[in-house]
């Protein structure tokens, strides 16, 4: 009898197995509170992503009504999210901010074993309103760095209208150089780069196509075949096509009967202390090597017509003529524009200097590509009541998430 108690104590068949089950009770365990922290996490995330899109659809709506807001918001929430789990969010209208919070307990499927039998979670969403404009600068490259590119120490002011860039580039917009730039809004396709903006421009905006693509090209028959250059006195000159373009020297001073200019294969171009009154004018470009030519220190008092095919525009650059080509306008003389400057195919290059259209009620650039540098301001504003001159962009940065 007692050799087979020593037998059967000193048995050792079996042991590895049991200390394997042993073994597996806290990896098993380690297990299921690995699969139901997924799970946690899984429903964290739909949570999250349910109230970011609510709170993004409320101030999306086409709305003053805040309670219009926070209708759309719980429908798209509900879209989202289970109906299973019966979460109901909370939504709230600020102004223009749109909140909302959600909180769900998430069941446990092994933690219940140890006394946790829910999990619970919370997540906030917050978006603002979008703030609509009208786009008074606006670059139509689709992918050139640079869109909009301020250099040197200048200044642009658009006072009541927003600068827009097509580009898609990761430089849509930069400043370079102590430079600044206000406005109600910036916006690019791309990104942008620099911190002259204020304030800072929204990234990703939709394209915005050319408003002005559909302008007629005028009768294009010369009136003069050959550069018209005043030179070292007054003149008036009429309404025509100008084959060879047109070139006013220092001195000259030069009126224009309203009415259309063609300037065609050449420059309308205006040296230091020349000085060209136009009211009623618009300049169209035509053909090869046709530009506009604005030296600095020279003056200009141009502004467009009110009625008629280009109603609106002082200067006006057909698509097909002489694409890639920069357009110069320059400032230190006095320079007066009310209208739009559209050079669409053509790289805009603004210099600033001293007292550029201060006063101007109405001026608008629409280009390929800007380039704004110089030492001096520049201002861009849109007056609403501008009577006959045409319908501008209107655009919105859209709403967007800050939380």
């Amino acid at each position: 009898m007692l050799r087979q108690v020593r037998t059967f104590l000193n048995d050792r068949t079996g042991v590895i197995a049991v200390l394997f089950g042993l073994a597996m009770l806290p990896l098993a365990l380690a297990m299921g509170v690995a699969v139901d922290y997924s799970l946690v996490a899984q429903q964290q995330i739909l949570l999250q992503d349910s109230l970011d899109a609510a709170v993004l659809a409320g101030a999306s709506l086409s709305t003053d009504s805040d309670s219009d807001r926070i209708e759309e918001a719980e429908l798209v929430f509900a879209a989202n999210f289970p109906a299973v789990h019966q979460v109901q969010p909370t939504v709230t209208v600020d102004g223009s901010t749109v909140t909302a919070t959600a909180s769900m307990a998430v069941p446990m499927a092994f933690m219940g074993f140890i006394g946790l039998s829910n999990f619970n979670i919370s997540a906030t969403a917050v978006a603002v309103v979008g703030e609509a404009g009208i786009v008074c600068a606006l670059a139509l490259n689709a992918n050139e760095k640079g869109g909009v590119r301020l250099e040197g120490n200048t200044s642009l002011v658009a006072e009541n209208c927003w600068v827009y860039a097509n580009s898609s580039h990761a430089r849509a917009m930069e400043s370079v150089g102590i430079s600044e730039a206000e406005a109600p809004g910036f916006c690019a396709v791309g990104g942008y780069v620099g911190d002259a903006f204020t304030p800072s421009p929204d990234t990703g905006c939709p394209v915005v196509d050319d408003p002005f693509a559909d302008l007629p090209i005028p009768d294009l028959a010369c009136d003069h075949t050959d550069q018209v250059v005043f030179q070292n006195g007054t003149f008036v000159a009429s309404e025509g096509v100008y084959c060879g373009g047109m070139r006013l020297l220092a001195d000259a001073e030069v009126t224009l009967a309203p009415g259309l200019y063609v300037i065609r294969d050449g420059d309308l171009e205006l040296l230091a202390h020349s000085s060209l009154n136009a009211e009623g004018v618009t300049f169209y470009f035509y053909g090869s090597d046709t530009k506009l030519e604005m030296h600095s220190y020279s003056s200009i008092d141009a502004s467009a017509p009110a009625a008629g095919d280009y109603a609106g525009f002082v200067f006006v650059q057909d698509a097909g003529s002489s694409v890639g080509e920069t357009s110069v306008m320059a400032g230190g003389g006095s320079v007066n524009i009310v209208g739009i400057a559209y050079f669409p195919t053509q790289i805009l290059d603004i210099r600033g200097l001293s007292g550029f259209n201060i006063d101007s009620p109405y001026f608008v650039l629409i280009a390929d590509t800007f380039r704004i540098r110089g030492n001096g301001t520049i201002h861009l504003r849109v007056d609403p009541d501008a009577i006959g001159y045409p319908d501008l962009v209107q655009i919105s940065d859209g709403a967007r998430l800050v939380q």
